[in-house]
């Protein structure tokens, strides 16, 4: 008799758990015990930004399927791996738009941390937004413009670790005074397309030049659209330009350089900025008899020798046919800084993930992420030069300018061929 009254509360027992268990299973939120790790991106994917939106999107659901594939980020406060969720959304290209993606992230999606993959004009009033409602919000632009847009009393919440607008003008400077001696008086011909980053380059750029002992040719900012670049090419002969330096479009820069050869007139240096955003792909846009030996300054490319860069290299002709771009290993790197973060916060709390960020030293795709007081961490931009090696395009580092960086630079190719000094 006693036996059967055991076994009747064991099966009791047994049949308790179990719909315990049952209940759990379907009444408990999946998801509630063991939450994702969110991070809100805001990019454009369907209006003029979005070839690169597309882009960064690509490269980052990448990176994630492949944390997730390693179990996710641990978790102290859970001790154990949880899986990260993007929740990525569309600005169309619209600033206005971008500002009222914010808050659907925050209260809606219940993210951890923005990551605005739009200029720094566009982002600056969601970083603002962010810093009242004491959110993460990483900015991607020049140091500069992030710190001199700063509320009072300086960012909070909001990062940056893009490289600093001086640093870049410096390294313009430095790759043309390498070939000083080789050219004599450096006259520099600007090449500039007339929008918001034409127009702040020639406010930057030419007193840089001008400072530096340089000659400077600037017939103007030339209009979008522009096809005929003959009297430009003019003016630039006639001033004994030998120094070329273009910030455009590299369609536009295309069409300029053909008809540079059509006259028979060559530089001997051409650089600058985002004509060249995708590295040697560009070499077929500008022309593969024509390309090699063009320069620009750069923030990234996949041969640097940090971390991720292999699996970067590796993963992207398998998620996508476009080519890539120098903007892909800096969007990987936030994410990774910001998943770094979250990890060594041990706990999904916003104020304590960015009190880990204020600490963060990591090596990423694009090098060494040392956060300063400021929010910001200098990172590496260098001049890198399309060279043909074994019948392939690279994108060569030719000017390092700061050791420290850890990447080794290489013979440039100068001058360029065809290149007749006019005077």
């Amino acid at each position: 008799m006693k036996k059967k009254i055991i076994y009747a509360i064991i099966a009791v027992i047994v049949v308790v758990i179990a719909v315990v268990g049952v209940l759990y299973f379907y009444l408990i939120p999946a998801g509630e015990k063991y939450p994702t790790i969110k991070v809100g991106v805001i990019t454009d994917l369907t209006g003029p930004f979005a070839e690169g939106g597309i882009r960064n999107k690509l490269i980052s659901e990448a990176y994630v399927k492949k944390i997730n594939e390693e179990g996710g980020i641990h978790i102290a406060e859970y001790n154990r791996k949880l899986p990260v969720e993007l929740v990525i959304v569309n600005y169309e290209g619209v600033a206005e738009r971008a500002l009222e993606l914010a808050p659907k992230l925050i209260d809606e999606s219940k993210v951890l941390a923005i990551i605005c993959d739009m200029s720094p004009a566009e982002a600056l009033p969601v970083a603002y937004y962010c810093e009242k409602r004491e959110m993460i919000c990483f900015v991607l632009g020049p140091l500069e413009m992030f710190l001199q847009n700063a509320p009072s009393g300086g960012w909070k919440y909001s990062w940056d670790i893009f490289p600093a607008i001086a640093d870049l003008g410096k390294l313009d400077v430095l790759y043309a005074k390498r070939f000083e001696k080789d050219l004599g008086q450096i006259v520099v011909g600007m090449l500039l397309r007339d929008d918001a980053d034409g127009r702040v380059v020639a406010n930057v750029n030419i007193p840089i030049f001008e400072k530096a002992g340089f000659k400077v040719v600037f017939p103007g900012l030339f209009p979008p659209g522009t096809e005929d670049f003959f009297p430009i090419i003019s003016k630039f002969k006639e001033e004994g330009v030998n120094v070329l330096f273009a910030n455009c479009f590299i369609t536009e820069f295309a069409t300029f350089w053909r008809q540079c050869h059509m006259v028979g007139w060559k530089p001997a240096i051409a650089y600058g900025g985002r004509y060249i955003g995708r590295g040697p792909p560009d070499a077929k846009v500008i022309g593969e008899d024509i390309a090699e030996g063009i320069s620009a300054t750069t923030w990234w490319w996949w041969n640097w020798p940090f971390p991720g860069n292999d699996w970067i290299r590796e993963t992207w002709p398998k998620i996508t046919n476009l080519p890539p771009s120098v903007s892909i290993g800096h969007r990987v790197s936030v994410l990774m800084v910001v998943l770094n973060a979250i990890e060594r916060a041990g706990k999904l709390d916003v104020k304590s993930i960015n009190q880990a960020l204020a600490t963060t030293d990591v090596m990423v795709p694009i090098g060494r992420v040392r956060m300063e007081p400021n929010h910001t961490a200098r990172t590496p931009c260098i001049m890198a030069q399309l060279q043909r090696r074994d019948g392939e395009w690279d994108f060569v580092p030719v000017l390092v300018p700061d050791p420290a960086f850890g990447i080794p630079e290489q013979p440039a190719i100068f001058p360029l061929p065809g290149y007749t000094p006019t005077r």
